[in-house]
């Protein structure tokens, strides 16, 4: 149980880091302006929420919803799907990138 106790606490200090290190997240985002930063028990007893992602200099969310029965697109700080303007036979290989190379920072919620 204290071993648990250590990864909770080095996680969350973790995720604050990554927070303190990144600060143009927020002034750089708008809709990351008035958000709550989820520790890892907090997303374990979500059932709706965002993931925030880095690819290719470019912050994404991504909303994790337990009832959807699909998974949502990455959309950036403007509102712009990451894969809009690709042409439609390549959306799959667009997205499988992105999960291959996008760096997960944190999950918020409203």
């Amino acid at each position: 149980m204290k071993r648990y106790k250590v990864f909770i606490l080095i996680s969350l200090a973790y995720s604050l880091s990554s927070c303190i290190e990144n600060p143009e997240i927020f002034s750089s985002c708008a809709k990351l302006g008035e958000v709550h930063i989820l520790t890892e028990e907090e997303v374990s007893n979500k059932c709706s929420y965002n993931e925030v992602y880095l690819y290719q200099d470019t912050y994404y969310t991504i909303c994790f919803c337990c009832f959807c029965l699909k998974q949502l697109p990455p959309i950036d700080c403007d509102g712009n799907l990451l894969c809009e303007n690709v042409d439609t036979s390549q959306i799959q290989d667009c997205r499988a990138q992105f999960d291959l190379e996008a760096e997960y920072l944190f999950s918020v919620t409203d």
